[in-house]
């Protein structure tokens, strides 16, 4: 492990001291360190990403409703007081559930 987060190579270079077998100590604790914030980070921007993929898919979902609602209408147009109030319900319904 060490050898991957310091890129020391393959014997190469190795720690001779106590002094330098601690700063090797170090080196290999801030780089799991590190790593794992960057991968916390990273895990973070998906779960965002995920989250607004989600919301559009339920807005497209509620277009195509408006427009089946509109076929059983006879193809006339929606009440646009009635779509709003729709619209507010099933906003309300996804941010709270």
């Amino acid at each position: 492990m060490f050898t991957s987060l310091s890129t020391v190579g393959f014997g190469d270079f190795r720690p001779y001291s106590s002094l330098e077998r601690i700063v090797c100590a170090i080196v290999l604790l801030l780089g799991v360190a590190i790593m794992s914030y960057i991968m916390g980070k990273l895990i973070e921007i998906l779960d965002v990403f995920k989250s607004l993929n989600d919301s559009l898919d339920d807005g497209d979902n509620l277009g195509k409703f408006m427009g089946i609602l509109k076929k059983y209408n006879n193809n006339k147009p929606i009440d646009p007081e009635f779509k709003l109030k729709l619209e507010v319900y099933f906003d309300y319904r996804w941010n709270n559930d």
